[in-house]
């Protein structure tokens, strides 16, 4: 029974620290990358390619301002999600949970995705409602592109879901995930 408080469930690590995650806001602002990186240049501007793949990305905007998935750097942020080996999968049906995304608060859009070259793997969407639940491994994290459309701040609210092997529902409480897309650092 997960049943306790969020800060017990949710931490952000942050400088080789945990922090609950409810105590933390993610800013995306300008990176480089580091000089001699193949990367070059800044990190924090995502202009999806000219592939199919993107083409419902380009739809929306050209040019998406970006916690990279891999950045060059401490800056811009780089925010997966991942979950703890010692999950007891043996008690869910099928060995299977996921991450929800359960509310929304921004001025624009947000897109969480993994990408490689051609490769385009959707993980999350603030306005598809088919894309707002990621199965989870335990003991593996993700490295994933995290892009809005619009500066400001973002509230997105998270779960972790599951169905017992008896058929009833799992889920931890909700817990906000701040983002603030440009702007100057917070402390």
């Amino acid at each position: 029974d997960r049943s306790s408080a969020a800060s017990d469930v949710y931490k952000r690590q942050a400088y080789d620290e945990l922090y609950p995650l409810e105590k933390t806001v993610n800013w995306v602002g300008r990176g480089y990358a580091r000089s001699g990186s193949n990367q070059g240049g800044q990190q924090y501007i995502f202009l999806p390619p000219d592939n199919e793949a993107y083409g419902h990305l380009r739809k929306v905007a050209e040019r998406w301002y970006s916690a990279p998935g891999m950045p060059s750097g401490p800056f811009p942020i780089w925010a997966g999600f991942g979950a703890d080996a010692g999950i007891p999968v043996e008690q869910f049906r099928n060995g299977t949970f996921a991450l929800e995304l359960t509310k929304f608060d921004g001025p624009g859009r947000m897109e969480a995705f993994m990408t490689n070259m051609d490769l385009y793997l959707p993980l999350f969407s603030s306005h598809e409602t088919g894309r707002r639940v990621s199965y989870l491994v335990p003991g593996s994290h993700t490295h994933n592109e995290t892009a809005f459309t619009k500066p400001g701040r973002y509230t997105l609210t998270y779960r972790a879901i599951a169905r017992g092997v008896d058929g009833k529902i799992i889920a931890s409480q909700g817990i906000p995930f701040v983002w603030q897309v440009g702007g100057t650092r917070p402390a």
